[in-house]
């Protein structure tokens, strides 16, 4: 593929960041450098990035697609307070025992796995318990 200065924009805004950015957000933060680039340019790198296999594209349940520079075997946990994405690596045990129990029950033979957990993360759990404490205290 040619050379492209957006192109490496966006792909280096998205390798260097931890928090699985949605296409928005990368063309928020690489506009600052580059402002001739459109948010039309930064879906199209996007796409083509993830097409080479240079970037994973996690499709989200209730929200904007969001993308992962890490493109090494790892599963996530997405929080349903805030929406934060987080990584996680639960090891190859693990996922030889989930492909063996898939094997068990289905017949079919696991490739990858790509696991997204939902929940809350710690940060707004600790939010909750602490509101709960201030409210116990009031009474």
């Amino acid at each position: 593929m040619k050379y492209s200065r957006q192109r490496e924009l966006v792909a280096e805004d998205v390798w260097c960041r931890c928090d699985h950015p949605t296409a928005a957000m990368v063309y928020d933060h690489v506009r600052k450098k580059s402002k001739d680039i459109s948010l039309a340019t930064v879906y199209r790198n996007l796409n083509q990035l993830v097409d080479e296999g240079k970037v994973e594209k996690l499709s989200m349940p209730d929200g904007a697609d969001r993308y992962d520079g890490n493109i090494h075997e790892h599963q996530h946990v997405v929080c349903e307070c805030c929406g934060a994405v987080l990584d996680v690596i639960l090891g190859a045990d693990f996922e030889e025992k989930l492909a063996a129990e898939i094997l068990v029950k289905t017949g079919a033979r696991v490739k990858s796995c790509r696991l997204m957990c939902v929940g809350t993360c710690e940060r707004c759990a600790c939010r909750k318990n602490k509101g709960k404490e201030a409210y116990a205290t009031d009474e």
